[in-house]
């Protein structure tokens, strides 16, 4: 069967090379013509914890540019060019957002100024909750310092005091030993009654003297114990204080503001076929054409006769 068709080629090769000539240049003509395309891509910094990236794209392609499709339908010379903007690829990553229009070269501006109005309306969005997060991050801050201060100054003061109480406390001490020293080496007073009265008397108020002063030091000791947990409390408070305002004072020398990052910039979009590859599918195409043609031409003459 297959001879047969070699011949009817043979017998019309001016048919079979004029419609596969024909057909390759016309799919060449093509591939050479062929409109080249261009993307446009920007890209925004969110910033630290103000929204999450992918609510923003979700934003973009729900909001923000349909607005702004909307805002310059009336305003392009080539209504085409709507249809090349309204689907943007939109994608959140990292910390980051990614636009990214493909069109034709000659609508360069006007994707560059509907990426530049769409990320104007983001950074206008996400402004106002940067804001609130830098200024509730320095609130903390002094809010912290100031409290911090306080504790350090209760700690000292504290300190200082059971300073004072130890002092007091030894030099209370000292008082003891000696009127302790004289009770216990007081030598019999004489046989006379005034003299005897006289010694008891001092006696009594010696004994009395010691009572007070060691019920005064037990409660020296009671009031060192309890300025003891004070101080232990407020060191306490204080390094958790610290802890905090360093947290604070570290997330704001990290905090970022959001930004556009990237500007519409354009870039070559990469082919996945390159035109020695798509013109020996041509070639293949236009073998195949002919053939066909021939066959049809056969077809037609045979029904004839």
């Amino acid at each position: 069967m297959t001879a047969p068709i070699l011949q009817s080629v043979w017998s019309r090769r001016f048919l079979f090379l004029g419609v596969m000539g024909l057909t390759f240049a016309v799919l060449a003509t093509a591939i050479f013509v062929m409109p080249k395309r261009v993307q446009i891509r920007s890209s925004i910094e969110i910033g630290t914890a103000v929204q999450a990236p992918d609510l923003v794209a979700r934003r973009i392609t729900g909001v923000y540019a349909p607005a702004t499709l909307l805002a310059i339908a009336g305003k392009a010379k080539n209504p085409s060019v709507l249809a090349s903007l309204q689907n943007p690829i939109v994608e959140g990553y990292g910390g980051s957002v990614l636009i990214v229009n493909t069109i034709p070269p000659q609508f360069e501006s006007d994707a560059k100024a509907f990426q530049e109005s769409i990320t104007d309306q983001v950074m206008e969005d996400l402004a106002p909750g940067a804001r609130a997060l830098r200024e509730n991050i320095a609130s903390r801050i002094a809010l912290g310092t100031k409290t911090s201060e306080q504790l350090e100054r209760q700690v000292k003061d504290t300190a200082r005091e059971i300073e004072r109480v130890d002092t007091f406390t030894s030099n209370l001490q000292r008082q003891l030993e000696s009127p302790q020293a004289n009770l216990a080496t007081r030598d019999p007073p004489a046989s006379q009654t005034d003299e005897i009265n006289a010694d008891r008397a001092r006696a009594r108020e010696l004994r009395e003297t010691i009572s007070n002063q060691w019920t005064l030091a037990g409660e020296l000791a009671l009031e060192r114990s309890r300025l003891v947990r004070d101080l232990t409390t407020a060191e306490r408070e204080h390094s958790a204080q610290m802890a905090t305002l360093v947290a604070a004072q570290f997330e704001q020398s990290n905090f970022k503001d959001p930004q556009v990052s990237q500007i519409p910039t354009v870039m070559p979009v990469t082919n996945v076929w390159d035109r020695p590859s798509l013109l020996v599918i041509a070639l293949g195409m236009s073998i195949l054409t002919a053939f066909g043609s021939v066959v049809l031409v056969q077809n037609i003459t045979e029904r004839r006769t």
